[in-house]
């Protein structure tokens, strides 16, 4: 019966997971969501979104 649990809990959060991913690829998909434009050295530009960057990345919680 514990077993049954456990998998109904890990099954939960395994949709959850793919729910909030979805989300984030979704906001990543659109342009109108995009707040910032990353340039490297190469001339390369990659479309982001703050609120990402500075939640996964101390760096740029500071630049912003």
């Amino acid at each position: 019966e514990r077993l049954k649990v456990i998998d109904k809990i890990h099954n939960i959060m395994g949709y959850v997971f793919q729910h909030h991913v979805s989300l984030y690829e979704d906001m990543r998909d659109n342009p109108e969501f995009s707040d910032l434009t990353l340039v490297c050295k190469e001339e390369l530009q990659f479309k982001g979104h703050k609120i990402l960057l500075a939640n996964s990345n101390t760096l740029f919680l500071l630049l912003f």
